[in-house]
């Protein structure tokens, strides 16, 4: 999980900093430069995103199920 939140951090900097191109270039009034890379990466993260999120809620809440409060009292 400590990868893919560093991972959606770079790629959120990315996205601000590519806004911040496109609000200099409106300025300027000069084409807005398109950035497909990023918008591409982002929505390549997303399933494996989704999945690894639903697989450690499974992992955690599995176990309150199989062990009740146990695992409470234990952790």
């Amino acid at each position: 999980m400590e990868a893919l939140e560093k991972v959606s951090i770079a790629l959120e900097a990315a996205r601000v900093e590519c806004d911040a191109i496109n609000r200099d270039e409106q300025l300027f009034e000069w084409e807005m430069t398109p950035f497909p890379q990023l918008e591409a990466m982002i929505q390549a993260k997303d399933p494996y995103e989704k999945l690894w999120t639903t697989a450690y809620h499974f992992a955690i809440i599995s176990e309150h199920w199989l062990y009740g409060n146990a695992v409470s009292a234990v952790s």
